[in-house]
């Protein structure tokens, strides 16, 4: 296999933690026993997020063999070499008696074998347990963590002092140039003069120019009047058709939520821009599945959707009209869906704007999912808070808000906005900071 290279022996949990893993291993040996393979092969067909990567590596592996014999190994993309070990089907007692029968034991007899003709082997494994009798029998083990993908919390706005005369062009130009500055693919950046002069604008990656947004004063949606700066940026970014992918960060109260419903009922219920309102979420947080929940199903929406129905009555108020209760209301408009994640499978959106709220409490895959769902002319909205994270083995790295936004920080048809100023009381904005 190679001398001087490592070699990693994966098990179930990291092929079913993230469909990419193999390619994390780059000059390396990769080894995936084929007891692995019959636990991933357990999962498919399942309907959740385990059984969708156990699927999608299978289908992968299965590509890879056909490039050669996998049981000998195969070079893929930077110098990998994947191979399929059959060497073991069963637990061997003699070598290691300590040991009882249990499955997840048969990575470490495999990893026992191989040391006696592999000096540098090494056990990838998000099992704590499997870690820990590895590292007694004095085998490399380790956790698989992707690299980390820090989100810069400045909601990509900066400042700039220039003339007033820049400023004053501007509303005779419609854009601002600035010599040597470069600028991110839509950040926004704010002009300010001397003479107590101010522009807000966006770097358009079209017209690789800044355009303000701020022209024909601060924009509203449906009434609601953005109460900060962080709050104004992340407006124009929902109500902007030229991005259709906005994540908006935050802890709660900075008016994540509000923002994202007043604007998407502006363009889908206002300017009939998109066709359809669509809103999901996970239910980690929620305790047992919505299935499990007594009731009809408006009544299950209920504790999966309340913040949702406060806001639109807010939104309904902002504009004095009255929708008495507000779920029945919902559940009444063709115009709107609300579903949680589990229920989104397979499903693709055409015209529409879909909002993926807890996106921190979601798995990479699982917002790639969706988005990947979403047809000519859908926007998505990605709603979360990284500090809050509910999800088990997710942080505030590997969770799906933090991945996708990351991914496209610089793409022309992406945005986000880091919300950090909380518009509540002050016993919320206290509560915030726990």
């Amino acid at each position: 296999m190679g001398h001087g290279r490592k070699t990693f022996l994966l098990d179930s949990t990291v092929l079913l933690y993230d469909v990419d893993v193999i390619q994390h291993f780059k000059r390396s040996n990769v080894v995936i026993p084929s007891f692995v393979i019959d636990d991933l092969d357990k999962h498919v067909g399942q309907k959740t997020d385990f059984g969708i990567i156990a699927r999608d590596q299978l289908h992968y592996l299965s590509d890879i063999s056909k490039m050669g014999d996998i049981n000998q190994g195969v070079i893929i993309d930077d110098e990998i070499l994947v191979r399929i070990d059959t060497s073991i089907g069963s637990i061997d007692k003699k070598r290691l008696p300590h040991l009882g029968d249990l499955p997840q034991n048969r990575i470490i007899h495999l990893a026992h074998g191989m040391r006696e003709v592999l000096d540098n082997i090494v056990v990838v494994s998000r099992s704590v347990a499997v870690r820990l009798s590895l590292e007694v029998l004095g085998i490399e083990a380790v956790d698989f963590q992707p690299p980390r993908k820090e989100i810069d919390p400045v909601s990509r706005m900066r400042t700039i002092h220039v003339d007033k005369s820049v400023i004053d062009h501007s509303y005779i130009d419609g854009h601002v140039l600035l010599a040597d500055e470069n600028f991110f693919n839509n950040e926004y950046v704010l002009l300010l003069a001397k003479e107590n002069s101010q522009l807000l604008c966006r770097y358009h990656p079209r017209e690789q120019k800044l355009i303000p947004i701020r022209r024909r004063g601060t924009k509203v949606a449906r009434g609601i009047l953005p109460k900060n700066l962080e709050q104004e940026i992340a407006l124009d970014m929902l109500l902007s058709e030229d991005i259709p992918l906005v994540s908006l960060i935050g802890r709660a109260g900075t008016g994540k939520t509000l923002l994202a419903m007043a604007a998407a009922f502006e363009m889908v219920f206002d300017k009939g821009i998109y066709k359809h309102l669509i809103v999901t979420r996970p239910v980690h947080s929620l305790g047992p599945d919505i299935g499990h929940l007594p009731g009809t199903a408006q009544d299950k929406l209920k504790p999966l959707f309340g913040a949702y129905f406060d806001n639109i009555e807010t939104i309904k108020e902002a504009r004095n009209e009255d929708v008495g209760d507000v779920a029945e209301w919902v559940s009444c408009q063709p115009k709107i869906k609300m579903e949680a994640i589990a229920h989104m499978r397979g499903r693709s959106f055409q015209r529409s704007i879909l909002i993926i709220d807890e996106c921190q409490n979601c798995s990479p895959h699982e917002i790639k999912t969706l988005i990947s769902r979403s047809g000519i002319g859908t926007k998505v909205i990605l709603i979360g808070d990284i500090e809050q994270i509910d999800a088990k083995n997710l942080n505030r790295y590997s969770n799906g808000l933090s991945e996708v936004t990351s991914h496209f920080a610089n793409s022309p048809i992406a945005a986000y906005s880091y919300l950090q100023a909380v518009e509540r009381s002050a016993l919320a904005l206290e509560a915030s900071r726990m």
